[in-house]
């Protein structure tokens, strides 16, 4: 007969059980699941001999075996294998602390943003936000080669990664571009981040951000095009939110207190061109309207006839000159300035397709009021502090509009708030947008001259739009 003691009958001969924590492992090792039971207590006592044990482990945790033993080198060996499996205890020493402060402190940063211009110009708060968290961590922002001059000048920034993307687009058909694109893939190893957010959120951001090895790579589980599959950390989307808020949701969720600073900085090599431009074409500061009539997309687009008929009645309002801006590929949206007479006196200057993105700054950070479409210059004068006047049209300001800025915000009266349209379908055309009157583009442009009234600075004058006149202009817009 066994005489085994009855630990039951007597505790006091019970053996003392480890204290036993749960814990979120998610903070000490990217990737893995919550909730796993960890001890925090004591010394290292290796692993666990139960039978059966390495058949319970997932395919989790012994990923979280491999990171730890790769990545964490200082822990003892013992402690890097005493893991802790799903629902499964196991002995972990108080050293493990040391991966919890390597995460909190990365030593390079990478914001994976590469596009579209107006994306990127919204996008700074990030930048700033990681800059007052980590003051002397490296920060360097991954974005297409075209829109670089948009965040060159910020002074927060410490590098720039040139994401080529015309040059990578015959990849799959020409070798020697597919060698090029796999050693600039190559080179985003080598760089050795140790923490990269992902704000784009599409497969290709994703397949960017998982190029970079870096230890902690964040972004949201709802990634379109698989891009999800590119991150160790996969935070929960928020909803309703607009897009800058979405973005410092996300640094939130990995503890970083979020700084909405949307400034603009413009080069001055851009800011000097301008200046002498304005010289020669007589141009005073503070004293100009630019407009931003193009985009890419036609559901976008406020029509032709309806700018031409603000000319006139912009100019009538003190306006010394009106700057017309956008890029290269949409030179052909502004024929209509050759069917207006006004436009010969030179009061308006047309430089569609002649500026590069830092001139464009340049032009709107000294200008008195910007009306745009959803476009790159809206998001430009938001940055700059300007007034402007935005057209919205399909998509939803209250998601992608002017930060801050709901009022300044002409809409189709009958689309309900924060409603969205498919903005790329060919059969919308610009019926959205030719709900929008030029009386009542001309009515709000008042409204904020009024606003303006005591400012210092050159202003135009603000006129009350008449009945005769919005007869004019309605009469010209037809």
């Amino acid at each position: 007969m066994c005489c085994r003691p009855n630990l039951a009958a007597d505790p006091s001969r019970r053996r003392p059980r480890t204290k036993l924590e749960t814990r979120d492992l998610g903070d000490l090792c990217p990737g893995v699941c919550p909730h796993y039971i960890v001890h925090t207590g004591g010394p290292a006592e290796g692993l666990h001999r139960r039978q059966g044990l390495w058949r319970r482990c997932g395919r989790e945790s012994l990923r979280l075996i491999h990171l730890l033993s790769r990545q964490f080198a200082q822990v003892p060996l013992p402690a890097r294998f005493a893991v802790v499996f799903p629902l499964y205890s196991s002995v972990v020493p108080s050293s493990v602390t040391l991966l919890r402060h390597s995460m909190d402190d990365p030593k390079r940063i990478l914001i994976v943003r590469p596009s579209a211009l107006g994306d990127v110009c919204r996008t700074v708060p990030v930048l700033v936000s990681l800059r007052r968290a980590f003051s002397r961590a490296q920060i360097d922002w991954l974005v297409q080669a075209q829109f670089v001059e948009a965040i060159a000048a910020h002074p927060a920034l410490d590098g720039i990664v040139t994401f080529p993307r015309t040059q990578m687009a015959d990849w799959w058909r020409n070798p020697i571009v597919a060698f090029e694109t796999l050693r600039w893939f190559a080179s985003l190893r080598r760089r050795g981040y140790d923490l990269v957010l992902d704000f784009q959120a599409l497969g290709r951001s994703g397949l960017i951000t998982r190029a970079t090895a870096a230890t902690r790579r964040v972004g949201y589980r709802s990634a379109r095009e698989f891009g999800w599959l590119g991150y160790t950390v996969r935070h929960p989307p928020p909803t309703a939110l607009h897009t800058v808020d979405r973005m410092l949701h996300l640094l939130s969720a990995e503890g970083i207190d979020p700084v909405c600073d949307m400034r603009l900085y413009t080069a001055q090599h851009d800011q000097q061109w301008w200046t002498e431009l304005r010289r020669r074409l007589g141009i005073e500061n503070g004293k100009y309207v630019v407009l931003a009539p193009t985009s890419r997309w036609p559901s976008k687009r406020w029509p032709g006839e309806y700018w031409s008929a603000l000319i006139e009645p912009l100019l009538k309002r003190g306006v010394g000159h009106l700057v017309l801006v956008g890029s290269p590929a949409e030179r052909r949206q502004v024929r209509w300035l050759a069917l207006n007479p006004v436009c010969a006196k030179g009061t308006v200057v047309d430089l569609v397709g002649s500026t590069s993105v830092g001139q464009t700054m340049a032009i709107v950070e000294g200008a008195a009021l910007v009306i745009a479409n959803d476009s790159a210059p809206l998001h430009m004068a938001v940055g700059f502090s300007r007034p402007c006047v935005a057209l919205f049209g399909p998509t939803d300001p209250a998601r992608v509009g002017p930060y801050g800025r709901p009022e300044t915000v002409l809409r189709h009266p009958d689309l309900a708030p924060q409603t969205a349209i498919n903005f790329k379908d060919p059969k919308l055309g610009d019926a959205l947008m030719r709900s929008i009157r030029p009386v009542d583009v001309l009515r709000r442009v008042d409204e904020l001259l009024v606003e303006r009234a005591g400012s210092t600075s050159p202003r135009m004058s603000p006129t009350t739009a008449s009945e005769s006149e919005a007869g004019r202009v309605k009469e010209a817009a037809l």
